[in-house]
């Protein structure tokens, strides 16, 4: 990635952090709608991989959901839980901005405070060329993938032979 490229990405993180600090957020997340986490901030994430694709399919499919009410403008979604609660916002047409927060946001500020990060995230997020973006996602992921990875494998060659007797 170029110094412009990393000059933009360190302004599009250092955004994200500041919104997830004034929502008061637990965590935040920056992806792509393939599900390629971009940034992310707040308490620590299982695993940045399977969780990018599950949000931006979950989003997806709320916007299908959407799209057979014919509602074409599906921009946000919103999920209540007892603890949680998770606000999503599309930023331009590639871009998913999710906001997992707890008792001590209120929604509406959420919304609000989502909403301009996201305008001021479009111009920065479409100056990034999908050559940074590559660049961008290797950086990102690879500390998380070769750990996902590590674990796989260890999984997978256990020490723990499986018995002959052992149903496969």
């Amino acid at each position: 990635m170029d110094d412009d490229g990393n000059m933009r990405l360190a302004q599009v993180r250092e955004r994200v952090r500041a919104f997830a600090a004034e929502a008061q957020a637990r965590q935040v997340v920056l992806l792509e709608m393939s599900g390629h986490v971009l940034a992310a901030e707040g308490g620590a994430w299982a695993d940045d991989v399977p969780l990018g694709a599950l949000l931006a399919g979950l989003f997806r499919s709320a916007r299908e959901l959407a799209a057979m009410f014919d509602e074409q403008e599906f921009h946000s979604f919103f999920q209540q839980g007892t603890h949680l609660s998770i606000f999503t916002l599309l930023i331009g047409e590639r871009w998913l901005l999710v906001t997992a927060f707890d008792g001590q946001s209120q929604i509406g500020l959420v919304r609000m405070l989502a909403g301009q990060v996201a305008a001021d995230l479009a111009g920065e997020l479409a100056h990034l060329s999908g050559s940074d973006l590559a660049a961008a996602r290797a950086a990102i992921h690879s500390q998380a993938f070769r750990a996902s990875f590590d674990d796989t494998l260890a999984r997978l060659f256990q020490d723990d032979p499986i018995s002959t007797t052992e149903e496969r």
